[in-house]
């Protein structure tokens, strides 16, 4: 009878245990990359604004706001909420990342695609994101850097409700130059 006992609690503590890491687990599953087959080949839009965010260190708390109304509110929510990842500053990671992002018919972003999707899509100017390196840190200049990608989906996920009917469907790019210093 007393080891039935011990089970019961040992059963407790281990549903104690369990239900935390679950949630972990299922919080990293929800963050995975979408990934189309088709290839960008199409040059950059010319003539955009540069727009910079200076930031570094790990990405904190997105700031919430109400519906956003313009593209220019939207360039500054994001220059607001991104960051330098650290990790990406300690591994010399810099360069451009293209995304894309399918807006749903209530004006949210419901997707971040990495390559090109096949329809139109409305330029989001370039934002550049700096971080100072270290002397010894040798710059790795590439535009699929895991770590870069990750962050500007993370901002761009974020984004509060579009409330411009007009992207309702549709799809905006976003482009992020990453440059260490």
């Amino acid at each position: 009878m007393m080891e039935l006992n011990n089970d019961k609690s040992l059963n407790g503590i281990t549903r104690f245990i369990l239900i935390p890491l679950f949630a972990v687990f299922f919080i990293c599953l929800t963050a995975a990359h979408h990934v189309t087959a088709q290839d960008d080949l199409s040059p950059s839009g010319g003539g955009a604004m540069e727009l910079h965010a200076f930031a570094s260190g790990i990405a904190g708390d997105i700031q919430t706001s109400d519906d956003i109304s313009t593209l220019q509110s939207a360039r500054r929510f994001v220059i607001e909420n991104i960051s330098y990842p650290t990790s990406a500053v300690e591994a010399g990671h810099a360069g451009t990342v293209e995304l894309y992002a399918r807006v749903n018919s209530d004006g949210r972003i419901n997707e971040v695609l990495k390559l090109q999707p096949v329809s139109n899509y409305v330029i989001i100017e370039e934002i550049e994101v700096r971080a100072d390196a270290s002397g010894d840190i040798q710059i790795n200049e590439a535009s699929r850097h895991d770590d870069l990608i990750c962050e500007g989906r993370r901002v761009i996920l974020a984004l509060p409700r579009l409330n411009m009917p007009e992207l309702h469907g549709g799809v905006l790019k976003f482009t992020f130059k990453f440059v260490l210093q």
